[in-house]
């Protein structure tokens, strides 16, 4: 231990406690006898505290302030807290305005969640034109394109689909 140290231990000492007794401040307290500096310091820090206790201990104590905090801290027990009640509220309201929003979807508009509304986008999508971004027959130039354009690259073709020639790969956009 070196001065330093002993000082930021001593620093949350007081005296005539039962700091006394903690391992790390009896060690403290022990170099302190053999550092004439910080038994110095020490020495003047358990006199401001001294000082500071007084100062404290002359203020007096308004008559009745025990009782007035035991009846708060009563009060407060028997009421609910504010903020949880409206937690609650804005959570209830919260959940009150997704579920109408969804009801009021499916009302307002059923003929979207049907087959034939799925099979006609999917066959627009299907008669779209399509174009490949890069053309090429080789393998290593697919598995880097496609890494450069942070799409899966790191796929492995089904058995059927590896004795296919490839010929080439497009990045969906």
């Amino acid at each position: 231990m070196n001065a330093q140290q002993a000082k930021e231990i001593l620093v949350l000492y007081r005296q005539h406690t039962a700091d006394r007794r903690d391992p790390d401040v009896a060690a403290a307290l022990a170099y302190a006898q053999t550092d004439p500096e910080l038994a110095d310091w020490l020495a003047m820090h358990c006199a401001r505290e001294y000082v500071i206790g007084e100062k404290f201990r002359a203020i007096p104590v308004p008559a009745g302030l025990k009782e007035q905090i035991i009846s708060e801290a009563a009060a407060s027990r028997r009421r609910p807290p504010v903020r949880r009640s409206v937690g609650l509220v804005a959570a209830l309201v919260a959940v009150m305005l997704i579920a109408g929003c969804l009801i009021w979807q499916q009302v307002s508009s059923p003929a979207q969640n049907t087959l034939a509304i799925f099979q006609e986008q999917m066959a627009g999508v299907a008669l779209r034109g399509y174009a490949m971004d890069l053309i090429t027959q080789n393998p290593e130039q697919i598995r880097a394109f496609l890494q450069n354009a942070q799409a899966p690259a790191d796929y492995t073709l089904p058995a059927a689909l590896q004795r296919a020639a490839e010929s080439g790969c497009a990045v969906a956009g």
